[in-house]
């Protein structure tokens, strides 16, 4: 995603997918945004849709959409 992408951004384009929180990750040192950030959703419908959108854009950069393992 776009380095300038904030978390309200992220939210507004997986609005209908449920989403509990939004963590975008940053550098430790200069706090400035790495490009990617994990996304968690209220139930697996709304996982599901989310893994649909992989591939459109967000901020003018396509996204990829994946389950991340623990």
């Amino acid at each position: 995603m776009a380095f300038d992408t904030t978390q309200a951004d992220v939210n507004d384009f997986f609005g209908e997918c449920s989403v509990t929180n939004v963590r975008i990750v940053e550098d430790k040192l200069d706090h400035k945004p790495k490009g990617f950030g994990y996304v968690e959703f209220a139930t697996k419908e709304g996982l599901a849709k989310a893994l649909t959108l992989g591939g459109l854009s967000l901020g003018g950069r396509n996204i990829r959409v994946s389950v991340a393992e623990p």
